[in-house]
């Protein structure tokens, strides 16, 4: 999905830029202006923040908190039981920030 992403921006004139590290975010009357990299200095109007993990240190520079919060999911895969036979219906937990479902014909994985 983020190949096909990526691939669909750069066709559209989008320029990436990886193994890029974000100084600076300078504004003009509000808005992004240029960006500042320890590779140089980008001027722009739009900026993608695909940080993953540290896109909220690249939101801080503008004063932004990111819509998204990456997180790492764990899957436990396990034997199959004749108990998981039945119908199973996917469950969550705010709480506890828990959710199960049914994979393949014999695995419980938090999606």
């Amino acid at each position: 999905m983020t190949l096909a992403l990526a691939t669909g921006a750069k066709q559209r004139g989008a320029q990436i830029f990886l193994d890029t590290n974000v100084e600076k975010i300078n504004l003009k009357n509000g808005r992004v202006h240029e960006v500042v990299t320890d590779k140089g200095t980008i001027e722009t109007e739009v900026i993608v923040d695909a940080a993953g993990q540290w896109g909220s240190e690249i939101g801080k520079l503008v004063r932004a908190q990111p819509a998204l919060v990456p997180m790492a999911h764990l899957y436990i895969i396990t034997n199959r039981s004749r108990a998981w036979n039945t119908t199973f219906q996917p469950c969550a937990t705010r709480t506890c920030m828990v959710y199960l479902a049914r994979g393949g014909r014999s695995a419980w994985s938090p999606w």
